[in-house]
């Protein structure tokens, strides 16, 4: 299957159908909300109410496969969008966009339409009348369809709007019809930023992966940009290499009292073009880093050189690492012959100070034996360093200590990522003379294998010697300095809004990842800590081996080329082809070399890379909204009210369609325009985001409570129903259009709480409600500002999680009182609702306390609060938290389901051939006889028991490999992978994440888990017994945590707060 028939990474998601609501109701009307129900949620039983939403999500009509069986009736159906072409005529080609001209919702299905009044519509969202092109709006009679209108037919639309007018038609002055003029794709500029410290197997695999990924991009995409690439490599000082010099090195080094500026760029070669069919810029790029780092010799010539190597490994470890293109017989580059230098300089002293202090021993013995004569003069260092001062004495010492010890990683991150973005900024401007084509946005990578410790943005405290003190252990992140660095790497990645900025690590000191994560948090960008940057050989399947280091295997093979294939061919900065400025009116040659979002000619008041509109129906307020971006202030100013209408509110695409409404709602059927939009409305029913970078993972959990004013606010033309519109506006990857997507959903509102209940989907509601735990886990509960919490300590860190963890518990404490009143008000304790409205008997005693409708998504969020996106123990380092942390509040819902709660699967010699069964996550599905496939998103482990560790068990390895490599192909960031056995060290990575089953009843076990029925007694105690050490007090069983939060004397109810409020 060639690349351009591959399925989209991210195809395999629901999302693409719009929005995933937590039920296929919305909750019924209270009678009013009063001070003891601050969030509504009386009509909901304590429940959310709201959706997840994926506004770039790639839609795939083919691919219907789900990772997590979900039940849900609620967007299930996956549906192309309807594509439609808005030219400047408005025939049937081209129909543009109608907007409602109070609320500027999009016209849709729901819409009701005068059939009698030609050009008439009412909006569903406000019921307010409009009006659009006669032909818009027609019926077909045959089909009873308004087959012109996409809009009136599907749920999911997309306009195409090009940013340049169609070709000049010389027969012809009306170009309606014609075709929009398309330009090929932009260059774009990619620069990479490496760290002076990697090693230089690390630093040539970097240029390796670089180029599989561009190839993979390249073969699947026809809208590949023309790529750019630069290349700074940093330690103390910035040095920007010349890669469009070719035949030898050259960089200039920058300090960090200096800086690159327009006249450097003008007169160095500092960006080099990459052509697909020439990879001379590879080369080049590979020749620096060699001039950099070193060279990687191969295998072949390791065995004939026979020299020792310092940080000497095993040959055959690193024999694929040595980049093709690099000729064996190269000479030492300037940077190794002056290490070679220095090596030969400190033997030479050690020597003579061996010689000196072997001369001392008889000296002093004979002067003990002959007091009479004096001593002799030595000219060595013991009697020069004598009359040296104790200024010059101490500095030698520091020097010799330096030669002795390792040497200090210094990272001027702060000054490198400057300077980067000094060289994007100078290569936006054109160059009089110059053949290169004007650039419109930058790519960024920065590769590191520790925290800024040097110059602006460092997270490392320095004490009073200055930069030439000695030190020998790891960098510590200081939490003042984390602030500041923080701080001052989001004002710098905001001085671009243009540019692109993905940040890979690796190493195992402190990354200080937090100050990273707000480098790349504006642009939309991606923090990814790796093991090891190099290729590590896939690990053998065969737990025969003694060494637990085949066992184990850190990384799996071409993670980095992975991760930067996706991140090249499936995000991007939107903005619009350079060409386009010219003839965009208004347009201010001056001032637009940062506008990412450019369409219909103003371009004054919109300079984000991506729009998000959400619109709900106005009884409905939204409360919580967690997710990449940021909001949009949708107030006007007083001068844009003054001059009428609230203009300022319509985007710079729709302007041409709102213009449109209004002439014909004024001329021709006389409706007042003169105050619309109405700003109240607006404000009441839109959220609006900013995103920094099309990416089809990027989701938005919102939540929303029902008014005071429910049935005011409900209109005529729609009641009984609620609405919702999502809108996502961002141009395509040529910059020739923009695309604005649009999915309008509507949901009944249930008769009463009962019917509601009987609609909650339990696959969108844990991950909602994990969402915002998440959330207040890593930045507080934002209910007041002193709760807010911007550069938290690792106590600070601790803390959030704690109390995200009371919310969590408050949560179902709440959820289960409501449901236990609604139950009595009912007449039975044993409420279940059915489909058809009835009442069945409960099945357990679960069934009395809680939704029966919710029992698996409470077992999520059980995983959720012990697992290492909530658990504030030291199951993770801080750094790793953080990162599953910010991926978690970011990813759609299949990847958060599994970041929840791992999924096992089991085979056995026993019953080989029936493939993988499906088990619980629990500790007694440890079985001796048993080898476990367990997929936790980010990482993947194959476990064996003790009978089945040996070689002849090798195939049931092999099949679970398979299995888990083929469940995460697609998967971004490409996960770890993990072969354990029973009683390795390392297999405490993958029996942390398991419930602590094996302190319950046996017969509270067996209802959950009746796989346990076919272990005999002994075989069953052998399996309890695996885990003698075991506090039920600090890490509980699900049974256990959820009686003691929802007894009827827990207090879990008054220590936390609901997360729904």
């Amino acid at each position: 299957m060639s690349n351009l028939d591959r399925p989209h990474p991210a195809s395999r998601y629901r999302a693409g159908n719009g929005a995933l609501f937590t039920s296929s109701k919305c909750p019924p009307a209270t009678s009013g909300h009063n001070h003891q129900d601050p969030g509504g949620l009386t009509s909901s039983c304590e429940l959310p109410f709201g959706f997840l939403y994926t506004p770039m999500a790639v839609v795939d009509s083919e691919n219907e496969t789900t990772t997590s069986g979900s039940s849900s009736s609620a967007s299930r159906n996956y549906s192309q969008p309807h594509q439609v072409l808005c030219t400047s005529g408005h025939n049937e080609r081209g129909l543009p966009p109608i907007l409602c001209l109070t609320c500027l919702a999009y016209l849709n299905l729901y819409a009701s339409i005068d059939n009698h009044t030609p050009g008439i519509w009412y909006c569903a969202l406000c019921g307010s009348k409009n009006a659009a092109p006669a032909e818009a709006l027609r019926l077909d009679a045959a089909s009873n369809h308004h087959t012109t209108n996409p809009a009136l037919i599907s749920p999911l639309v997309e306009y195409r709007q090009p940013l340049l007018p169609a070709a000049a038609n010389e027969d012809n002055n009306n170009n309606s019809n014609q075709a929009p003029t398309l330009l090929p794709p932009p260059a774009v500029n990619l620069i990479l930023v490496l760290d002076g410290n990697l090693s230089k197997e690390e630093a040539h695999e970097i240029p390796r992966a670089l180029q599989k990924a561009l190839v993979t991009s390249a073969e699947s995409s026809s809208t590949t940009p023309k790529w750019y690439l630069g290349l700074i490599v940093f330690e103390q000082q910035v040095s920007v290499y010349q890669l469009g010099i070719s035949g030898m090195a050259c960089a200039d080094v920058f300090t960090t009292e200096d800086g690159l500026n327009e006249e450097h760029f003008k007169t160095r070669d500092y960006l080099t073009p990459h052509n697909q069919n020439n990879e001379s810029s590879l080369d080049r790029l590979t020749m620096c880093i060699s001039a950099a780092f070193g060279v990687v010799e191969s295998n072949h010539n390791k065995e004939n050189n026979q020299q020792p190597q310092q940080n000497s490994t095993d040959s055959s470890s690193f024999s694929n690492l040595t980049m093709d293109n690099i000729p064996t017989t190269k000479p030492l580059s300037r940077l190794e012959i002056l290490k070679q230098r220095k090596a030969e300089r400190l033997k030479k002293q050690q020597q003579q100070q061996q010689q000196e202090a072997s001369s001392e021993t008889p000296d002093s013995h004979n002067n003990n034996n002959n007091n009479n004569h004096p001593p002799a003069t030595s000219h060595g260092h013991s009697s020069s360093s004598s009359r040296l001062s104790p200024w010059m004495m101490a500095r030698r010492r520091k020097q010799e200590n330096r030669a002795t010890h390792q040497r200090y990683s210094y990272r001027a991150t702060g000054d490198a990522l400057h300077t980067a973005l000094n060289l994007c900024h100078a290569s936006f401007a054109p160059i009089p003379g110059d053949e290169r084509p004007t650039l419109t946005t930058s790519r960024i990578l920065l590769f590191t294998n520790g925290c800024p410790n040097h110059g602006d943005g460092s997270v490392v405290e320095r004490p009073s010697g200055g930069d030439d003190y000695d030190r020998r252990g790891p960098d510590t992140v200081d939490p003042l300095k984390l602030a500041r660095s923080i701080e001052f790497f989001d004002i710098l990645a905001r001085s671009e809004p243009t540019v692109a900025i993905d940040v890979f690590c690796t190493g195992s000191s402190e990354l200080g990842i937090a100050a990273y994560q707000a480098l790349v948090e504006p642009s939309g960008g991606y923090v990814l800590p790796h093991e090891s940057f190099v290729v590590v050989p896939a690990p053998p399947t065969s737990s025969s081996s003694s060494s637990e280091e085949n066992d184990v295997s850190p990384s799996m093979p071409q993670q980095l080329q992975r991760n930067l294939a996706f991140l090249l061919q499936h995000t991007y900065v939107s903005n619009v082809h350079p060409a386009t400025f010219s003839d965009l009116p208004h347009s201010n040659s001056n001032n637009n070399n940062h506008r990412r979002f450019v369409a219909g000619g103003n371009v004054e008041n919109l300079q984000y890379g991506c729009v998000v509109d959400i619109r709900a129906s106005p009884f409905l307020t939204p409360t919580h909204l967690v997710g990449p971006g940021e909001l949009v202030n949708n107030n006007t100013s007083k001068d844009s009210k003054s001059r009428g209408g609230g203009s300022s509110l319509v985007l710079p695409n729709e302007r041409s369609a709102f213009a449109l409404g209004s002439s014909l709602a004024a001329q021709q059927h006389g409706i007042a325009t003169h105050h619309l939009p109405s700003q109240e409305f607006v404000n009441s029913t839109l959220t609006r985001l900013a995103v920094g970078r099309v990416d089809p993972l990027s989701t938005y959990s919102i939540m929303f409570r029902t008014n005071d004013s429910f049935a005011q606010k409900i209109p005529e033309t729609s009641s009984g129903y609620a609405f919702f519109q999502c809108v996502a506006r961002f141009v395509d990857p040529t910059g020739n259009f923009l695309l604005t997507r649009v999915a309008t959903h509507r949901l009944a509102i249930a008769k009463d709480v009962g019917e509601f209940l009987d609609s909650v989907d339990d696959d969108v509601i844990p991950v909602v409600l994990g969402k915002e735990a998440v959330y207040r886990s890593m930045f507080g509960r934002e209910m007041h500002e002193q709760d807010t919490v911007d550069a938290p300590s690792a106590l600070q860190l601790e803390s959030l999680a704690f109390r995200a963890q009371e919310d969590l518990d408050a949560t179902v404490a709440r959820i289960s009182g409501a449901y236990r009143l609604l139950g009595l008000e009912q007449g039975s304790r044993s409420l279940d609702l059915t489909e058809g409205g009835g009442v069945r008997a409960a099945g357990s005693s679960f069934d009395f306390a809680f939704p029966p409708e919710l029992s698996v998504a409470l077992r999520r969020l059980y995983y959720l609060r012990r697992g290492p996106l909530l658990n504030p123990g030291p199951m993770r380092s801080l750094d790793d938290r953080a990162e599953i942390r910010s991926l978690f509040i970011r990813f759609p819902m299949e990847d958060c389901l599994c970041m929840m709660a791992p999924l096992l699967w089991r085979c056995g010699p026993d019953d080989a051939s029936a493939g993988l069964d499906e088990i619980l996550p629990e500790t007694l599905a440890l079985w001796s006889n048993s080898v476990i496939a367990a997929d936790n998103y980010h990482t993947i482990f194959i476990w064996s028991g003790r009978q089945v560790s040996d070689s002849n068990h090798d195939n049931l390895r092999e099949a679970c490999k398979t299995f888990l490599m083929n469940r995460s192909e697609f998967r971004f960031p490409m996960p770890q992978l993990h072969i354990v056995k029973e009683n390795d060290s390392m297999s405490r990575r993958f029996t942390t994440l398991l419930a602590p089953t094996h302190g319950d009843p046996i017969e509270h076990s067996l209802t959950t888990f009746p796989a346990l029925a076919r272990l005999s007694a002994q075989e069953l105690e052998a399996v309890r017994a695996k885990f003698k050490f075991y506090d039920p007090e600090s890490d509980p069983s699900f049974r256990s945590w959820f009686w003691s939060v929802v007894s009827a004397t827990s207090k879990s109810k008054d220590r936390g707060i609901s997360l729904c409020e």
